[in-house]
């Protein structure tokens, strides 16, 4: 009798066990379903031709930026009393030259208060086209962009 109720308690008990590991592989894929496939997104990388949404900062010769989409560094720039440019990110085709001399940003001029538009070089957003192939989500790069005589204008 002593022998049965033992086997009984084992059985119970992994039984439990069961039932436990279900319900946290349940827990564990609702969580994952409820990310969504954008999560994916980081093992992957940029290819040539994709449209990217990018963040940019600009610097002058001396590391004082001049137009910038990064809330932390526009911020900072201001309090330091810097003149410096606010923007929204840019979308771009990795790997795409610019056709015409200028691509036009829309620029937040904090000492007037009013919007007006900015012009990256042709250079300029060549050099940031040709440097998204192979990021990653959240990847940040630094490109030294040298003057050109467009910029001599």
């Amino acid at each position: 009798m002593g022998e049965k109720k033992r086997k009984e308690a084992e059985v119970a008990r992994w039984k439990k066990v069961l039932v436990v590991g279900a319900c946290v592989l349940f827990v564990v894929l609702m969580i994952v379903s409820g990310m969504g496939y954008s999560w994916l997104s980081m093992f992957s990388s940029v290819k040539p031709g994709q449209a990217v949404e990018v963040s940019f900062t600009l610097y002058d010769d001396s590391g004082n930026p001049i137009i910038t989409s990064d809330q932390d560094v526009y911020t900072k720039g201001i309090s330091q009393g810097r003149a410096v440019l606010g923007a929204q990110t840019i979308t771009l085709v990795a790997n795409q030259s610019l056709n015409i001399d200028y691509f036009p940003v829309n620029a937040y001029i904090p000492t007037t208060g009013e919007v007006a538009v900015f012009g990256l070089t042709a250079h300029e957003f060549d050099a940031i086209s040709s440097a998204l192939v192979g990021m990653r989500t959240n990847e940040q790069k630094t490109l030294a962009v040298l003057p050109t005589a467009e910029l001599e204008k």
